[in-house]
């Protein structure tokens, strides 16, 4: 028993092991299937993931894998297929390779039953340079330049003149020389080497583009006179590209498959796109791919499982740029997912994710391009007014939604609806996403930076222009706590001195703009600050609480609505440990980990049952004991020490994340079950991280300030910023 269970870790640690490796790679090809995927990477290696009921992954198994695994490790490929239920490969040496199901003889080799979950060979001793296979029948082109055709033969896709089943490789259209192929469900296409278009097989939809709906069991030229270079079958539709880059489609455009910007059947060639130069394309089920000379990504047509990556489910009969600002070198329609690598051999996927078909260990589909990486941990989250920022549990920054100012740090004012690392290369351990689009962090080593809106100068780099870059801040001061307002900057460093800087209420008794940093009530070494848009906040070593600035709720809490321009003790006699600002209300957790709350009280936002405002500060769930709290606009956040979430007030668009847009004026639980340690209330959202370190958001969404690409959520999605390298501009 024992070692079998050391044997069960073995292989469990191998897997792992492979998968990380996997995900190290730059990938050069991959084909989407029905269900499966298939990559070959850089060094030549093949690997395959998702479902697995034939056996078409390869891996000796039928069981699904939502990560790679390698197949044949010790081999090395060149191209590699996925089709319906099974898949082919040929080797750096021409040897062709075929798993999976082969009940129709699709896999070649008449030895096989029905299924086989190992990779078998294909014509043994003959030579292959490409191969194309869809639903159950199989095309192959020889080192020669000789067509092969094997598998279902029910409509005479595979050309040979009958329609009985071929279960060994026969010669289709001999003499005759090829340079490209593609297999349709029932349909088969090729171009020889002189550029002629050659097409057989359904043709219930006019996708042999001859100009008839008759089906044809041996091959026939289609459109002569024009010379091609590349073409793709579909279920029911047929793509090229000629010799000059022109794109042409036909057959079957019930969902705007053929992109002419119609739903109607074509039963001879149609070019689309007139003017563009294509050089690659894929058709799928009942959408088209091509991409365009300067590496732009094109998608039309079917896209109920968001597979054509423009953030929609809607169908589009009219070509549409996916991931615009990416270089595209390589793309792959699926059955109901979509496939692409980047010039950089960045993987990508999007649509249907229901049986792992993305890699990312999940099943959660995506309507917008993902890169395929392991999912990120996060230790630190910060939601501001429509823009986030996190930071990893490696120390590496995040930064997604709005970026009219600049405030993602990017280097450009383009929004992102995914999250996108930020100066690659620094590790950070404290981040801030200010009130007003402003940007703060501070780097491992204890350096400051900041970015984003600068009128007011609460960048602190001694002017007022916005910075789409971080810039350092008090260069030689280390620090180690910040606070980002909406027009006022706040640090601690790391001899616990107070530094302000910006525009209001800064604590100085006076009301002047500060460009640089100044330090507020020296001699009082400071451990916590929390400044918002008007007032602020902060905790002195001593554990004592301090407030300054506006005051007409009561938000400083000291039982007035006078305003107040220096800093004055609040709730003298208790110790504080954590405090939380934001528009008009104040949270704070004291050393005994009790939760108290003051200020204004619309829609609940302070938790005590009421909504009425308090100038003094009043308990929150008497009994429960916290750990971490913060304000948003009008809701509030609050962690239990069991770590347990707990959040109230405002709920328009489901901020709070019980499932509802119902206000809540005390404390209801989230996501019961789930453990939280670090959670922030934005302007109208909120994130959180569990112990797991996986990101959580919900709430609205307009400008991609959740990070999922998609629209508001009234209770919590995962946010998995390893599929999100890249995001999508939200310009």
């Amino acid at each position: 028993m024992k070692r079998l269970f050391i044997l069960l870790i073995i292989v469990l640690v191998a897997s792992v092991l492979n998968a990380i490796n996997f995900y190290s790679q730059k990938i050069e090809r991959c084909s989407a299937g029905a269900y499966h995927t298939l990559t070959i990477d850089g060094s030549g290696y093949l690997w395959a993931w998702g479902y697995n009921y034939c056996g078409q992954l390869g891996d000796g198994t039928t069981q699904e894998k939502y990560i790679p695994v390698q197949i044949m490790p010790t081999t090395k490929f060149k191209i590699a297929v996925a089709g319906f239920d099974y898949s082919m490969a040929i080797d750096e040496f021409g040897n062709l390779w075929g798993w999976g199901t082969n009940n129709s003889g699709q896999l070649g080799n008449a030895t096989i039953p029905d299924n086989t979950s190992i990779p078998v060979p294909v014509k043994h001793g003959t030579k292959f340079k490409d191969v194309s296979i869809y639903y159950s029948h199989t095309l192959a082109i020889d080192e020669s330049g000789n067509l092969w055709a094997w598998g279902s033969n029910t409509k005479g896709q595979l050309g040979d003149g009958t329609t009985s089943d071929k279960p060994s490789p026969v010669k289709i259209k001999s003499g005759t020389l090829f340079k490209s192929i593609s297999a349709g469900t029932a349909h088969s296409i090729a171009i020889d080497e002189s550029g002629n278009l050659w097409a057989w097989g359904n043709n219930k939809y006019g996708q042999l583009g001859d100009g008839t709906i008759s089906d044809k069991y041996t091959p026939i030229k289609v459109k002569s006179g024009t010379n091609f270079e590349i073409v793709s079958a579909g279920f029911g539709h047929s793509i090229a590209i000629d010799e000059m880059g022109n794109l042409w489609t036909w057959g079957g455009n019930s969902s705007g498959q053929l992109g002419d910007g119609s739903d109607f059947n074509k039963s001879s060639p149609v070019q689309i796109k007139s003017g563009g130069k294509f050089e690659s394309i894929s058709a799928g089920s009942s959408n088209s791919m091509a991409i365009d000379e300067s590496g732009n990504l094109w998608a039309w047509g079917y896209n109920g499982y968001g597979n054509i990556g423009d953030g929609t489910s809607s169908e589009k009969s009219l070509p549409v740029n996916i991931k615009s600002g990416t270089r595209i070198k390589a793309v792959s329609a699926g059955y109901n997912h979509s496939m692409a690598i980047d010039e950089s051999g960045n993987l990508m996927s999007w649509g249907s994710n229901e049986n792992g078909q993305f890699a990312d260990g999940t099943t959660s589909g995506k309507l917008l391009p993902v890169n395929i990486k392991p999912d990120v941990k996060f230790k630190i989250v910060s939601a501001g007014n429509e823009h986030s920022l996190a930071i990893d549990e490696s120390g590496n920054l995040w930064a997604w939604g709005a970026n009219s100012y600049g405030q993602l740090g990017d280097g450009t004012k383009n929004g992102k609806n995914i999250p996108e690392q930020i100066k690659s290369g620094t590790k950070f351990k404290a981040v801030a996403a200010g009130k007003y689009n402003t940007s703060m962090a501070i780097d491992e080593s204890g350096n400051l930076w900041c970015w984003g809106y600068n009128y007011y100068g609460q960048l602190g780099d001694g002017t007022t222009e916005d910075k789409n870059t971080p810039v350092q801040v008090k260069n030689g001061t280390k620090f180690k706590i910040i606070s980002a307002g909406s027009s006022v900057s706040m640090a601690i460093d790391e001899t616990g001195n107070l530094w302000t800087w910006g525009y209001g209420k800064l604590g100085d008794g006076a009301t002047s703009t500060k460009l640089i940093p100044v330090n507020i009530k020296p001699g009082v070494k400071f451990k916590f600050v929390s400044a918002c848009t008007t007032y602020t906040m902060a905790i002195d070593e001593s554990g004592n609480l301090w407030g300054w600035g506006m005051n007409k709720t009561g938000q400083l809490g000291d039982g007035t609505t006078i305003d107040k321009s220096t800093p004055i003790q609040i709730k003298p006699g208790i110790k504080f440990k954590t405090v939380s600002t934001y528009y008009s209300h104040t949270l704070a957790i004291d050393e005994s980990e009790n939760l108290w709350a003051w200020g204004s009280n619309e829609y609940g936002k302070l938790g005590n049952g009421a909504l009425l405002a308090k100038t003094k500060p009043v308990s929150v769930r008497i009994g429960t004991k916290f750990k971490f709290t913060d304000a948003g606009s009008v809701h509030s956040a609050a962690i239990d020490e069991s770590g347990f979430l707990w959040t109230w007030g405002y709920n328009k668009n489901g901020r709070l994340g019980d499932g509802t847009t119902t206000d809540k004026s005390t404390p209801i639980q989230i996501k019961s079950g789930t453990k939280f340690k670090n959670v922030s209330a934005g302007y109208n959202y909120t994130l959180a991280i569990d112990e797991l370190g996986k990101l959580w958001a919900w709430g609205f969404n307009d400008v991609g300030q959740l990070g999922d690409g998609t629209a508001w959520h009234d209770s919590p999605v995962w946010i998995n910023a390893g599929n999100s390298a890249t995001g999508k501009s939200n310009k």
